[in-house]
């Protein structure tokens, strides 16, 4: 008789795939996608192709890692070790082009002969490169200069109009001149007294630490924009829209448009480069960036409101 017992061997249990564990931990929860979403403010198609392991209809990779940080935190799973399998999966999709397939010969000519330059798409891309970076160091150069404020505190300003600023300094002007003897009149001396106080006297706030870096935004807004020389991270919270953060490689670029306020927080070991408007702005590897209208604005706008109330 032949044996034919054979030893048992331990069943080797398959490793759920990235987008597996995200879908079972999110079901789980008893939360569907357009839930997380609203929670995240993360599109549910993106979403929906990190469960389904699809990473090239997923956006640029700054942006792609930053979604799944985001999305895992929210599951309570371990956020570093999901942007690891992410970025395993992500490079073996990626396939040289050494290895692309190429159509086998099968007598015909996909192109007519002589009408293939090899070179010409890589030069005009070259020259076109060249033009657009000459183009944007002409714009910086004749950028106007913004000066950083080191350690000025003060509430975000509120949005208002041009010419109703513009009213109320020459109308506080007007008054400061014309008027140096103290005035018996109540109201007139809490009016001229409030403005001084803002000025002189800096706010400290619980938005800006003693660390942060503050710069003075214009009325209308401002670019901030970010270059990563190193591995890192970013995050950003502004015009009161939920925090963002960003997954940072060498090479990395984002810009955000800041209206009111924003504090951004960095820490990139390998430098950072930054610009406001344009304008570059020296930044320590790590540190916290406040943006924020100028006090000036807000006094101005505090006194042109109070003057509607009289009228």
């Amino acid at each position: 008789m032949h044996d034919t017992s054979t030893e048992d061997s331990p069943a080797e249990v398959p490793v759920a795939s990235l987008g597996k564990q995200l879908q079972e931990r999110r079901e789980a929860m008893g939360l569907s996608l357009q839930a997380v979403a609203e929670r995240t403010r993360i599109r549910s198609a993106y979403l929906r192709s990190f469960e389904d392991d699809d990473y090239e209809a997923l956006p640029a990779a700054a942006y792609a890692v930053g979604f799944l940080r985001q999305y895992a935190t929210l599951l309570g799973l371990d956020a570093e070790q999901a942007l690891k399998e992410f970025r395993g999966a992500a490079q073996s999709v990626a396939q040289p082009l050494s290895q692309l397939p190429t159509p086998e010969n099968s007598g015909t000519e996909l192109e007519p002969a002589g009408k293939k330059r090899p070179g010409f798409p890589i030069w005009l891309l070259i020259a076109l490169g060249a033009i657009l970076v000459a183009g944007w160091l002409f714009y910086v150069e004749n950028r106007e200069t913004w000066i950083p404020v080191s350690k000025e505190s003060a509430t975000p300003a509120l949005p208002a109009s041009e010419p109703a600023a513009g009213i109320s300094a020459s109308q506080s002007s007007m008054k400061s001149d014309a008027a140096p003897e103290p005035q018996s009149s109540p109201p007139s001396a809490s009016e001229a007294s409030a403005p001084v106080q803002d000025a002189d006297v800096p706010v400290e706030t619980s938005e800006a630490s003693e660390d942060a870096l503050i710069f003075p935004l214009p009325a209308g807004g401002a670019v901030f924009r970010i270059a990563s020389k190193g591995s890192g991270w970013v995050e950003i919270e502004a015009d009161r829209r939920p925090l963002q953060n960003y997954d940072m490689q060498p090479g990395t670029r984002v810009e955000w448009t800041v209206h009111d306020f924003a504090e951004i927080r960095v820490s990139i070991p390998g430098g950072v480069q930054a610009w406001l408007d344009g304008r570059e702005v020296s930044l320590p590897d790590t540190c916290v960036v406040i943006l924020r209208q100028p006090p000036a604005t807000v006094a101005s706008t505090a006194m042109s409101a109070h003057r509607a109330g009289e009228h």
